[in-house]
């Protein structure tokens, strides 16, 4: 159930296109990075550090 609930929190972040190349990520090591729109920019999350948490703590 767990892992239901991260695609949950995933999709609700970054959409669809989130959690297709956070799948792609956990498969393969690649891509490193996801881009995401906030506001009128485009923000780069890593995905192996913290900026996918810091994302969702700061700007969400």
């Amino acid at each position: 159930m767990r892992a239901l609930e991260r695609i949950a929190e995933y999709h609700k972040l970054y959409g669809v296109r989130g959690v297709i190349v956070t799948a792609a990520h956990r498969l393969t090591s690649h891509p490193k990075d996801l881009s995401v729109r906030y506001d009128s920019s485009r923000v780069y999350l890593r995905l192996d550090t913290s900026d996918p948490c810091v994302y969702q703590q700061v700007m969400v």
